[in-house]
């Protein structure tokens, strides 16, 4: 509010009119810095136009107008990658950079997502885009809205660090659109199969039908494959002795229940050690602000219930929805699992939840209701 307060004083004092959502277009694009703020308002004062409209602000600044921005996410709705980078390829022709098209679309999406989430005025939406912005949210899902957010941010990001903006962009536009397109056949085919199940046409067979073989049964067959060992005396050559693995030497076995009950003992205390693990639930936005910071904070927190963290082997456990992982930055292999190697963030979160530092963490996702 200062800020806007700021610039209209600027301005009447400069004999220049700009349109209300002019100003706060302005002030939204400082990001709370009154300096920014006084630099972007000279180059569009510089124009040296009386009366400044939005349109003026955008073509100045090199920003992307709100039709555009419309046209970019109608074709991301209907998957169409020829249509949505064709129009990101005219946009960058007229003089916009890669990287503003990727920021303004932030803010797009961004706007979509709050229409959808929360009531109008907590937005700064004014009534004429604002029922824009509700009548284009209906059309996604929540969902669709955060895995394009993300990797809308994960890409901006990136561009910082690289010359090839152009195909960053395009790259990010066909993954966006290969997975709405992608999603819906998913959802197509998912909806036949219960329509056959509802109409009888598709018979689901039990365990018996389809020759699973019963536990008992396969217990059984575990127990005739040893033989029974009751007395063993003065073992000379691990040869004789077909029913004890990881032996190389006996001297003066007089039991056979000795040695089992010494390989039960090890392993108990094997597995005591394996399985000491620490809660760390009330360290939650440690690892929100760590391992978790490139997802998206209000999904991180209403998806992870638990977490379990096993010291000896830097194994971490966590109980959380399936939606975390299938939209957030981290892709889990076939054992839901994935590993942490980034130097910097593993020093903050060890150092943050007081354990010794691991040079990579396993992280488990065992998915919940």
């Amino acid at each position: 509010l200062d800020i806007v307060e700021n610039i209209k004083y600027i301005l009447n004092n400069l004999n220049v009119e700009v349109e209300e959502d002019g100003i706060n277009l302005i002030s939204e694009l400082s990001s709370g810095a009154m300096r920014d703020a006084l630099s972007l308002l000279d180059q569009v004062v510089a124009t040296g136009k009386e009366k400044i409209t939005v349109e003026d602000i955008n073509e100045c600044l090199g920003l992307v107008n709100l039709n555009k921005l419309f046209e970019l996410s109608n074709s991301i709705l209907n998957s169409s990658k020829n249509e949505t980078i064709e129009t990101f390829r005219n946009l960058v022709e007229n003089g916009k950079t890669p990287n503003n098209i990727i920021i303004d679309l932030i803010k797009h999406f961004r706007n979509i997502v709050l229409v959808k989430s929360i009531k109008k005025e907590l937005t700064t939406l004014n009534d004429v885009e604002y029922k824009r912005y509700l009548e284009h949210s209906n059309q996604f899902k929540m969902d669709e809205l955060i895995f394009i957010l993300e990797n809308l941010l994960d890409v901006e990001d990136k561009m910082k660090k690289s010359d090839m903006q152009n195909a960053l962009a395009e790259l990010l536009i066909i993954k966006i659109c290969s997975y709405r397109k992608e999603k819906s056949e998913m959802e197509k085919r998912i909806e036949a199969l219960e329509n056959m199940i509802k109409s009888g046409n598709l018979k689901i067979e039990s365990k018996e039908e389809i020759g699973v073989e019963k536990p008992e049964e396969k217990a059984t067959e575990v127990v005739e494959s040893f033989e029974t060992v009751e007395t063993v005396e003065t073992v000379e050559n691990t040869e004789t002795i077909e029913t004890i693995e990881n032996i190389e030497t006996y001297e003066n076995v007089e039991n056979h229940e000795n040695i089992q009950n010494t390989e039960i003992s090890e392993a108990s205390d094997n597995n005591e050690a394996l399985f000491e693990k620490v809660d760390l639930s009330s360290f939650k936005d440690v690892l929100k602000s760590t391992i978790f910071k490139k997802t998206i904070s209000k999904l991180f927190d209403e998806s992870v219930k638990e977490i379990y963290y096993f010291p000896k082997e830097a194994f971490l456990h966590i109980n959380c929805k399936e939606y975390l992982f299938k939209f957030g930055s981290y892709k889990l292999d076939e054992n839901h699992n994935f590993v942490v190697q980034d130097n910097t963030v593993l020093n903050e979160f060890f150092t943050k939840i007081n354990m010794p530092v691991h040079k990579s963490l396993t992280v488990y996702a065992n998915f919940v209701e």
